[in-house]
């Protein structure tokens, strides 16, 4: 990693980044578990991961939820009606940090 590199890390809002990344992750595993079949009569371990995987979703899921609600300051009904305005989610992150800011 170069000197620009690291301190470009320094200048990003990680709390911005960290939410990004976990949501992107979140639609990720929702469209692959919509493809995926569950077999309870199998001897393998599929069951056990699905269920860990679920037990992990679910604490994701709430800290997304707390980062949105907490950190950049939407509930649930307006980050529902950005999207579907079609507004860009940093768009309307930028707008509320502003407006914060006020």
């Amino acid at each position: 990693m170069t000197i620009e590199q690291e301190l470009k890390l320094y200048k990003t809002d990680g709390m911005f980044a960290l939410y990004f990344a976990l949501n992107r992750k979140l639609n990720e595993v929702s469209s692959n578990l919509n493809s995926f079949e569950l077999d309870l009569t199998a001897d393998d371990k599929t069951f056990e991961r699905f269920i860990k995987l679920a037990a992990a979703l679910k604490e994701t899921a709430d800290t997304v939820n707390w980062l949105r609600i907490n950190y950049l300051k939407m509930d649930e009904d307006e980050a529902k009606q950005v999207e579907k305005k079609g507004i860009p989610l940093l768009e309307q992150l930028v707008k509320n940090t502003k407006d914060d800011k006020k």
